[in-house]
């Protein structure tokens, strides 16, 4: 009897440390954007379920770092990529992208995110900007008081990773547009 107890223990615990954990509430917001001169959700087997704009504590040397991020899901709820861009800060007005991280020093600097999730939570691919003139990201709102931010961007990358190829190797996102409401965590991306 014990033994079988124990069994049906261990399959409880099993059962309960597999099942997917649902995504944590981010804050609401909108994206339209195309991926190589078609809408990115209309091509692929993905749609936006969060989008955000997130003022995190002091890190990594930044006053003030800000993360603006959009998560795509699959039809069965898992996460499926990420395109999440970093600014040192809410300034308004146009900005060169030219790589993964923003730097505090310069200020006007802005970094780009694009990657691929496989299940969930395995990393996928990880693209890279592939330097450009044509790349910007330009904050054009900022409400204080309705904590909203709106802006629109460029950028072209390419993929250094090749595991998991949902996306094309060349990735050019163009006609972006987004709004989001801001918000404070400590969750790092």
């Amino acid at each position: 009897m014990k033994f079988i107890s124990n069994i049906l223990v261990f399959c409880l615990f099993f059962l309960l440390g597999c099942t997917q954990k649902p995504p944590l509430p981010y804050l609401a917001g909108r994206l339209s954007v195309k991926l190589n001169d078609r809408e990115l959700t209309d091509q692929y087997p993905v749609k936006l379920r969060e989008a955000y704009t997130i003022k995190d504590n002091p890190r990594d040397g930044c006053e003030e770092p800000i993360r603006i991020g959009f998560m795509f899901y699959d039809k069965k709820n898992l996460l499926r990529a990420g395109l999440v861009w970093q600014k040192t800060d809410l300034s308004l007005g146009k900005f060169q992208v030219q790589g993964r991280k923003a730097d505090c020093d310069q200020g006007t600097y802005v970094g780009v995110n694009f990657y691929s999730m496989i299940g969930g939570d395995v990393s996928g691919d990880y693209y890279d900007v592939i330097p450009s003139p044509e790349n910007f990201f330009e904050l054009l709102s900022y409400d204080e008081a309705g904590k909203k931010v709106r802006g629109k961007f460029a950028i072209t990358l390419v993929n250094r990773s090749k595991i998991d190829r949902l996306f094309p190797d060349t990735v050019r996102l163009t006609d972006g547009n987004f709004e989001t409401e801001v918000g404070k965590t400590t969750q790092r991306f």
